[in-house]
């Protein structure tokens, strides 16, 4: 009943969201997600097919920042509560299982205090630093963990549990902690 339910929310919100952003965002067949699913930006937003967004706790949210950014995701995918914010490039590969991940490409505010200000005070346009993220496939991200502009995660890696990742991940292994480091004997059994 509930896979028949999120088909129903998936086309709903599929033609909801071709109607408001046409070609900009689209949505491959068999999409599953319940009433906490929210797309908002100018960017180009592709979701491959079969994908399931249904969310628990907190909602599945795609952010664009640009009219230039783009966030693919591939076939197959679970997210469940994650948010995908893009200035430039956010891109899944297929199988990915992801939690209450928050997935950034960029800084969101310059490092420079003067130009925050400035901002703060509508006075300027602070230079906020941004690299494309780019995921594997068959990629475990669980919960509450936070991906940082210019990552590149490998295939079949796992990112623990509340881990705060800021450089990139090879292939097959497995991270944690604050910042994120390989765990010991972390190699991901085949």
């Amino acid at each position: 009943m509930r896979k028949l339910v999120g088909l129903c929310f998936g086309w709903i919100f599929k033609t909801w969201y071709k109607i408001k952003y046409g070609n900009k965002v689209q949505i491959g067949k068999g999409f599953i997600c319940n009433w906490r699913f929210k797309i908002r930006g100018k960017g180009r937003v592709v979701i491959g097919d079969d994908c399931n967004f249904w969310a628990h706790d907190r909602a599945t949210q795609i952010y664009t920042y640009s009219s230039k950014a783009s966030v693919k995701i591939g076939d197959n995918c679970r997210l469940n509560g994650a948010i995908l914010m893009a200035r430039e490039s956010i891109q899944v590969g297929s199988f990915l299982l992801c939690g209450s991940a928050n997935i950034l490409d960029n800084d969101f505010h310059s490092l420079n205090y003067m130009e925050r200000r400035n901002d703060l005070k509508g006075k300027g346009s602070a230079d906020v630093r941004y690299k494309p993220v780019v995921i594997g496939d068959d990629v475990w991200i669980a919960g509450e963990v936070v991906v940082l502009k210019g990552v590149e995660v490998g295939d079949r890696a796992i990112l623990g549990t509340r881990a705060v990742v800021t450089k990139s991940v090879e292939a097959e292994t497995v991270v944690a902690g604050n910042p994120a480091r390989p765990v010991k004997g972390n190699r991901v059994n085949r």
